[in-house]
């Protein structure tokens, strides 16, 4: 989805393989977009890599459709690998979505910036703090950013103010956490059989490799 990103990933490929033989393309596009432009050969085997851990961001229902979505591009036998963060100590979690040096408040916090420049709005990020909580009811972090006092803000794009009490939050991240046996039902329920789980050497994450059954 960023074309700079794409441009400079082509030229390393290119350069660091240079000589073997293989061709690189870049496509900057929608997920869907991309898929659907290795479709129509059976006579090559894909793999499609969704890697870090944005299925996260999806209920698992959504997760189930987005497969099934990709699934329907790939032929009988190919492949994707999935990047799941998977849970973990309540602790870790917590450290991760709160950590000392601020990067994803920041992070998080810039959704207001993006809202101003988009949608002319005035929001003041001085006047909001973020916190990122482990649901365990949901199997998700859900990451909040919280007005630090009264306040009106305008958004002239929308032609409308909005008022926020003292500590009122927007919830800005649901992160679910997977277990494995979450993965091999997601990857069954969805039309695919389970490869191989990939796992770092805390078992903090899983690479799953799923091939499609048809």
């Amino acid at each position: 989805i960023s074309e700079g990103a794409i441009k400079n990933l082509v030229t390393f490929l290119e350069t660091k393989f240079a000589g073997n033989g293989m061709s690189v393309n870049g496509m900057a596009a929608d997920y869907f977009d991309g898929v659907a432009a290795i479709a129509g050969s059976e006579n090559q085997r894909n793999m499609v890599l969704f890697l870090g851990s944005t299925i996260g961001n999806m209920e698992i229902p959504e997760a189930e459709q987005f497969l099934k979505k990709i699934k329907k591009y790939l032929n009988n036998g190919d492949y994707v690998m999935i990047g799941f963060d998977l849970i973990k100590h309540p602790k870790i979690l917590y450290s991760a979505y709160n950590d000392s040096t601020g990067v994803f408040e920041t992070f998080n916090l810039h959704l207001l910036d993006v809202i101003n420049n988009r949608l002319r709005a005035n929001f003041s990020k001085r006047h909001y703090v973020q916190q990122g909580q482990y649901n365990p009811a949901t199997h998700a972090v859900e990451s909040y950013i919280y007005s630090t006092r009264e306040q009106v803000v305008s958004i002239a794009g929308l032609d409308k103010s909005f008022y926020f009490g003292a500590w009122e939050p927007m919830q800005t991240e649901h992160s679910y956490k997977y277990t494995q046996h979450e993965i091999e039902n997601l990857a069954v329920n969805s039309g695919y059989e389970v490869v191989k789980h990939l796992f770092d050497a805390k078992h903090h994450f899983a690479d799953s490799i799923l091939e499609v059954k048809k």
